[in-house]
């Protein structure tokens, strides 16, 4: 255990590991991919792209996108295997922005601590599901762009001004998510006056509003009101019933067990393959290891809450959104790459807040 936790002590050796691990990861989901997975989204992101006439014909919101952005780099010669290898080291350069910021906020690095920061690093279906052509490997990046820059208060920056506008045009949902969580924090931190949080309110209403046009045609609705909402959810659940053998019934599941859903399945009682298996072993792992760290923080570290109250917020939002509608065993794996790490980093600072306390 004391080498273990040397190893993860030490921030060049952890990256070195983490750039050889993530990469022959990303080779295995190349290699699996083109022999055994056909008609995958990246494969339909990567057509999509090949196939159009002119560039201007991808200019979308959501999926659409990951076929304008890559458009350029096909017409230049990039092949499929070429633009895995890209999107990979993208996600890769995501990862190393998480262990940076690990090092830059925790200095007591307790046994917790870096427990939490191997399960971030070595969970294999996180490296798996951001080794894709896709938006889940430019979003895994973005939020750890946008948790770095809050965190160290650096927000009028290239990295995260561009992270937010593509965020918006990824996952327009999301962006909101991300404005709502940060405003919450804001509102929290006495070092604002009343007029500043005022007048934040007022400019986050404003971008709220000039976002929700934007907002309904990614979600392909033409008035927010009851009965879009209602037929939206119908769609949702015929598509879930006509697609994938992995689905659920969403009309005879409750809220509560497509929460679990979204943070821990597939669980043994799901698997029907080989990668269900596996997939069940690594959530049980997961609940068991966050269940440790939950039950080792007291109640009055949840004094130091408001300090982590933005990580937090994100991931109970999504986590909260996605048991809404979530349908899919493998889609609710594939979400959490975009939570999970929040989630975890809410607890590795509210463990180092509380070393200060005491």
């Amino acid at each position: 255990m004391q080498d273990i936790q040397n190893i993860l002590s030490n921030k060049k050796r952890i990256k070195l590991i983490v750039i050889f691990y993530h990469l022959l990861f990303s080779l295995f989901t190349l290699y699996y991919t083109i022999n055994f997975h056909h008609e995958s989204d990246a494969e339909r992101i990567f057509r999509m792209a090949n196939n159009a006439d002119n560039w201007s014909s991808l200019w979308g919101l959501g999926t659409v996108f990951n076929s304008f952005l890559i458009y350029p780099l096909i017409k230049i010669g990039f092949n499929y295997v070429m633009l895995t290898i890209l999107f990979s080291l993208i996600s890769l350069k995501g990862y190393l922005v998480y262990v940076d910021l690990f090092f830059e906020t925790n200095t007591h690095k307790t046994k917790n601590q870096l427990l939490l920061l191997l399960l971030l690093l070595a969970l294999p279906s996180y490296h798996y599901w951001t080794s894709f052509i896709g938006k889940d490997v430019i979003v895994f990046y973005l939020m750890a762009i946008v948790l770095s820059g809050v965190i160290k208060k650096k927000y009028i920056t290239i990295p995260f001004i561009l992270a937010a506008l593509l965020v918006l045009l990824i996952r327009p949902y999301l962006l909101i998510i991300l404005m709502f969580a940060y405003s919450i924090s804001f509102l929290f931190n006495s070092r604002f006056t009343a007029n500043k949080k005022i007048k934040y309110f007022i400019i986050f209403t404003a971008f709220v509003l000039l976002c929700i046009p934007v907002l309904k045609k990614f979600l392909r609705i033409d008035n927010f009101n009851l009965e879009s909402i209602k037929e939206g959810y119908q769609n949702i659940i015929v598509y879930s019933q006509n697609n994938g053998d992995s689905s659920i019934d969403l009309q005879n599941s409750n809220y509560l067990e497509r929460m679990f859903l979204v943070l821990f399945r597939p669980f043994f009682y799901d698997f029907k393959t080989l990668l269900h298996f596996l997939a069940s072993i690594e959530n049980l792992t997961v609940w068991v290891i966050l269940s440790k760290v939950l039950f080792k923080i007291r109640s009055t570290d949840l004094t130091t809450l408001k300090k982590v109250i933005f990580p937090v917020i994100v991931s109970v939002s999504l986590v909260a959104f996605y048991s809404i509608y979530m349908y899919n065993l493998g889609l609710a794996s594939r979400m959490r790459v975009m939570f999970m790490p929040y989630i975890i980093f809410s607890l590795f600072w509210i463990i180092e807040e509380n070393k200060k306390i005491t």
